[in-house]
C-alpha cells in the first residue's frame, strides 16, 4: 500500500509539473493574442491533467493458471508482512507532515486577514471594514461579500468606487474564491514541488488581469479612472497575507496591471477562436495524460519467456509452467478447503544482458498479503520464502527465454 501511494504521488507530480510548465510558457502569448480572460481560463489545463492522471490505468488482465495443491490448510492464513522499503514509509510521513504544516499556515494567514477586517458594517450592499487598509476584497466561498475599507468613500471618486465594486462582483460571480481554494489545496498536496508555488503567484496575477479586462469591457471609457484606483490602492505599504479571498490589492505587480489596461481587447471572432484553442488544449492535455497512464498489451516483438515454478506449502508441491511475454502479467491460482491462493507476477528485463526481474503480489481470498520483488539471471532460480505462525510458502522460479532478445547495436 505504501509503495502504491508513493508511486501515485510521483505520477501526479510529473503530470502537475508538465501542466504547470505548459501554462507558464503559454500564459503570456495567450494573453497578448486572445486577451487576459482566455489566458486565465486556460489554467483549467492544470487540474484537468491532474484529474486524468488520477484515473486507474488500463491494464492487461492476468491469465490465471489453475494448479492442484493437495494439502492447503482450510484456515485463513494471517496477513504476512509486506516486503517494502522502509524509506517509503518515512517519505510518506514527511509528505503528510509538510502538507499539514502548509495547510495550517494558509489557515492562520486567512484567519489573520479576516480578523484584520474588524467588525463589518453593512451599507448599501457593501461591507465596510474597520481598517482603512483592509480591502477592497471579495470574501466568502458560497455567498461572497464585497468588503471595502473604512475610508472607501473618501479615498476613491464615485467613478472609481463603481469600477472597484464591479471588479469584486466579477470575482463573486465567477466563483474565484472556490478556485483559489483549489489552488491552495494543490499547493499543500505538492508542497515539495517549487513549480506549484511559482505558478500560484502567476495564476493569481492572471486572475486579477482577467477581472480587470472584464470590467473594462463593460466600461471602455474608464481606463484612466481604473488606473487611478489601482494607484491609490497600491500606495499603501501594508502586505496582504495569502488568503483564498479575492483582493483588489494582492501584492500584484502594479506596472503589469496598468500596462494591461492599455491593450486593445480582442474582437468577437478572436475570442471565439481563443475559446476553441483553450478547449483543444484542455482536451489534448487530458488525452496525453490518459495515454501516458495506459498500460497497453506488449508488442508482438516483446521477449517471450518460459516461467517454471516450484511451489510448496504445507508439504504439498506443484510445478506449474507458463509462457508469457515481457510486461504481461500472469497469475497462478489454487483453491483448496475453501481457501484461494493467487500468485500474480510480471516478468521484465533487468539491468544486465541476462538479467530478469519479477514483481508481483500474493493474495489469499482476494486479500493481498505480500508484494515480492525478485531479481536474478536467466536460467538461475529465484527463491521466495514466507513464514508466519507455522505456515510456510516456498517458491522457486526459473525464467528462460523462448524468443531471443534483439541484438544490441
Amino acid at each position: 500500500m505504501t509503495s502504491e501511494l508513493v508511486a501515485a504521488l510521483v505520477r501526479l507530480t510529473y503530470a502537475l509539473s508538465a501542466a504547470v510548465l505548459l501554462m507558464l510558457a503559454l500564459r503570456g502569448p495567450l494573453r497578448r493574442v486572445f486577451g487576459a480572460t482566455l489566458a486565465y481560463q486556460t489554467w483549467l489545463v492544470v487540474p484537468a491533467i491532474v484529474a486524468v492522471a488520477l484515473l486507474p490505468a488500463v491494464r492487461v488482465q492476468p491469465q490465471a493458471v489453475p494448479v492442484s495443491l493437495r494439502t492447503f490448510s482450510g484456515a485463513a492464513v494471517p496477513a504476512l508482512r509486506e516486503a517494502s522499503i522502509p524509506w517509503l514509509s518515512v517519505a510518506l510521513l514527511v509528505w503528510g507532515a509538510g502538507a499539514l504544516i502548509l495547510a495550517a499556515g494558509f489557515w492562520r494567514a486567512h484567519v489573520r486577514f479576516v480578523r484584520g477586517l474588524g467588525s463589518l458594517t453593512p451599507r448599501e450592499g457593501l461591507y465596510f471594514s474597520e481598517s482603512p487598509t483592509a480591502g477592497p476584497a471579495s470574501l466568502g466561498l458560497w455567498r461572497p461579500k464585497v468588503i471595502v475599507p473604512s475610508d472607501f468613500p473618501r479615498r476613491y471618486t464615485p467613478a472609481e468606487q463603481l469600477l472597484i465594486i464591479q471588479h469584486e462582483q466579477v470575482h463573486a460571480e465567477r466563483g474565484d474564491a472556490v478556485v483559489n481554494l483549489l489552488q491552495v489545496c494543490l499547493q499543500c498536496v505538492f508542497w515539495f514541488n517549487p513549480l506549484i508555488h511559482w505558478a500560484a503567484v502567476r495564476f493569481r496575477v492572471d486572475q486579477e488581469l482577467a477581472c480587470d479586462a472584464a470590467v473594462l469591457r463593460g466600461n471602455p471609457g474608464q481606463r484612466r479612472a481604473y488606473s487611478q484606483a489601482l494607484l491609490k490602492s497600491h500606495t499603501l505599504s501594508t502586505e496582504t497575507p495569502p488568503t483564498v479571498a479575492c483582493l483588489w490589492r494582492f501584492n500584484h505587480p502594479i506596472k503589469e496591471r496598468i500596462m494591461s489596461l492599455q491593450q486593445v481587447p480582442p474582437g468577437r471572432l478572436r475570442r471565439l477562436a481563443g475559446r476553441l484553442a483553450v478547449a483543444s488544449l484542455v482536451l489534448a492535455g487530458g488525452s496525453a495524460s490518459l495515454l501516458a497512464r495506459a498500460e497497453n498489451a506488449p508488442a508482438a516483438s516483446a521477449v517471450l519467456y518460459e516461467v517454471a515454478m516450484d511451489l510448496s506449502t504445507a508439504g504439498a508441491k506443484t510445478a506449474p509452467r507458463v509462457r508469457v511475454r515481457e510486461g504481461t502479467p500472469f497469475a497462478v491460482s489454487s483453491e483448496r478447503n475453501g481457501v484461494k491462493w493467487t500468485l500474480e507476477f510480471t516478468v521484465s528485463k533487468a539491468g544486465t544482458a541476462d538479467g530478469v526481474a519479477m514483481t508481483g503480489k500474493i493474495d489469499i481470498d482476494s486479500t493481498t498479503i505480500a508484494r515480492p520483488m525478485l531479481e536474478g539471471r536467466l536460467g538461475e532460480p529465484m527463491r521466495l520464502k514466507v513464514e508466519d505462525e507455522g505456515r510456510n510458502l516456498d517458491l522457486a522460479i526459473v525464467v528462460r527465454e523462448v524468443t531471443a532478445r534483439p541484438a544490441q547495436p
